[in-house]
């Protein structure tokens, strides 16, 4: 169980219900971060030149780097797998999560939403804005990390990983 302190009384939550939380939670979260970054990337090409309002671009560095930190329960990440990628589709029934393959939710489990998040993140790259390149860049090695070829690019001496 996790626990804090509120007002001076510990508090702890079972780590079950924690979980549970945490499944409700990552769906809507990831959703969110990847409407942050696919709106940013749209408002950056049609403002052309001109740059974004502070706030915009603060909101978009924020959730980056936010991500950037996140690692998930293992569980979670399965979780977050399922309902975000796999539909299920009439009188089918849902994969379980003993048999989601590692390529799915990544070798550490850790870093799913990293994997669900790799188009809109590719398509930060060529943003004007070095905060969001740099956590965008940190996060892609995650990404190589996660679906096993960062240490071969260490291997053939490509750096990064």
């Amino acid at each position: 169980s996790r626990q804090w302190e509120e007002d001076g009384e510990e508090i702890r939550i079972p780590e079950e219900r924690r979980l549970s939380i945490a499944k409700l939670a990552a769906p809507m979260l990831i959703s969110a971060c990847r409407n942050i970054l696919e709106e940013y990337v749209k408002d950056e090409s049609e403002a052309s030149s001109c740059p974004l309002p502070r706030a915009r671009t603060e909101q978009v560095v924020g959730a980056a780097r936010r991500l950037q930190g996140l690692e998930l329960d293992p569980e979670v990440s399965r979780h977050l797998y399922r309902h975000m990628y796999i539909r299920k589709k009439q009188g089918e029934e849902l994969q379980p999560d003993n048999e989601i393959l590692e390529v799915q939710v990544g070798r550490s489990k850790r870093r799913a939403h990293l994997l669900l998040l790799f188009e809109p993140m590719c398509k930060c790259i060529s943003s004007n804005n070095p905060m969001l390149r740099d956590s965008l860049r940190s996060m892609l090695e995650m990404v190589g990390k996660e679906v096993g070829i960062g240490q071969f690019a260490n291997m053939l001496g490509g750096g990064g990983g």
